[in-house]
């Protein structure tokens, strides 16, 4: 019961250190706190969806498709 409580309570911090490094390692500058808030989102999206790793990749993959569909429309 200890170990889950501790969890518990450091969850948070386990979240935002996994989503500034996500943030990092998607760019530096401005774009690093969106990518930080859009790691938050699929964090939380993991454990609202019981640990369902699918919702947050499909989150993932979405946000990617609409990236590189709006690259594409304006840097023709």
């Amino acid at each position: 019961k200890l170990v889950t409580g501790v969890q518990t309570c450091a969850l948070p911090i386990f979240i935002i250190i996994s989503s500034i490094i996500f943030g990092l390692m998607h760019g530096i500058g401005i774009v690093t706190t969106l990518y930080i808030f859009i790691g938050i989102m699929l964090a939380v999206t993991y454990l609202k969806t019981d640990k369902n790793i699918i919702a947050s990749t499909i989150m993932h993959i979405i946000n990617n498709l609409v990236s590189v569909i709006t690259m594409f429309l304006f840097l023709k």
